[in-house]
């Protein structure tokens, strides 16, 4: 009788110790899967934003004032993309700027400038 009970608490102490090792595998492989699911969106979305400030680099594209509308009410809450217009009376930047007062009918040359992943788009009025 004592070799049994011996036994089935030999047993049920593996069958413990089995679960305890299945379930930190389980959660450490978890753990693996998410961190790599974030690095994996973090490069497509680093890659993509270059891809976006593109036609913000090429001062010879000419920009409507619904163009500029449209950028500024883009990245008003993006710490890392700051928004300027520089006209005749001097340069306005990201919560400065009055988009319901910009003119439709101007137009805009941009330039881009990267300062330590601060990106800076600069409008100028043509």
């Amino acid at each position: 009788m004592d070799e049994i009970s011996t036994k089935a608490i030999i047993i049920g102490v593996s069958i413990f110790v089995t679960l305890i090792i299945l379930t930190v595998v389980v959660f450490e492989f978890e753990q693996i899967q998410s961190i790599y699911k974030e690095v994996g969106q973090t490069n497509i979305s680093f890659e993509e934003r270059l891809d976006e400030f593109d036609k913000y680099r090429d001062s010879n594209n000419i920009f409507t004032g619904l163009d500029v509308r449209n950028t500024v009410k883009k990245y008003i809450n993006d710490d890392s993309v700051n928004v300027c217009i520089e006209t005749t009376s001097g340069e306005v930047c990201n919560d400065s700027i009055d988009v319901d007062k910009l003119d439709y009918t101007n137009k805009y040359s941009s330039n881009l400038n990267e300062q330590s992943n601060i990106y800076k788009i600069v409008f100028t009025e043509i």
